[in-house]
């Protein structure tokens, strides 16, 4: 039988809807005021509802929602580690993907989304949570986006591969951080 709840905020309600199926776990599902977007507040409450009610799975299927702000609300209590590596791969919001980013634990998924990811805030992210020297080396190197290069060169320790980089990278911007990163390093 349904259970209709209904939840608002700055008068924007959503109503929620619970199906209980004999042995099948409850489905949970909302429904957006008038098709509009869902105000940051709202959404929120709309995650923690449905965190009560159905716990980690539906969390994580709200975590792919249409709507942005139920998607961050989600992320920002998601712990699945597989789940925040699919969102800050692909994620048609950058920020999300930044969000998902900043959530991740594994240094080696991390690098390989900073080496593949295009855009600056989810490289800044991603290279910004990493120490590893070895890749770190490798997104200053082989990253795809001239972002993620900077910010890697500027945590490289090594000079003899600042000195390769300041010489051969083919964006100014990098070889103009490693040719700065190499000052900060010399005695």
């Amino acid at each position: 039988m349904p259970l209709l709840q209904t939840v608002a905020y700055d008068s924007q309600p959503a109503r929620f809807v619970t199906l209980s199926g004999g042995e099948s776990p409850p489905h949970h599902a909302y429904e957006a005021p008038y098709g509009g977007a869902i105000q940051p507040m709202l959404a929120t409450a709309i995650v923690g509802l449905v965190e009560n009610l159905g716990g980690a799975a539906d969390l994580n299927r709200l975590a792919k929602d249409g709507f942005e702000e139920v998607r961050r609300a989600a992320v920002e209590k998601v712990t699945d580690q597989t789940l925040l590596a699919d969102i800050a791969r692909s994620d048609r919001s950058t920020d999300m993907r930044q969000v998902a980013v900043e959530k991740l634990t594994d240094p080696v998924v991390i690098a390989a989304i900073a080496k593949s990811e295009g855009w600056s805030n989810v490289c800044y992210a991603a290279v910004g949570r990493l120490s590893d020297q070895t890749l770190l080396a490798d997104i200053a190197t082989t990253g795809r986006s001239p972002f993620a290069r900077q910010a890697a060169v500027g945590k490289l320790t090594d000079p003899a591969l600042l000195a390769d980089i300041a010489r051969t990278d083919r964006h100014q911007m990098v070889r103009s951080a490693a040719e700065r990163r190499l000052k900060e390093l010399a005695p």
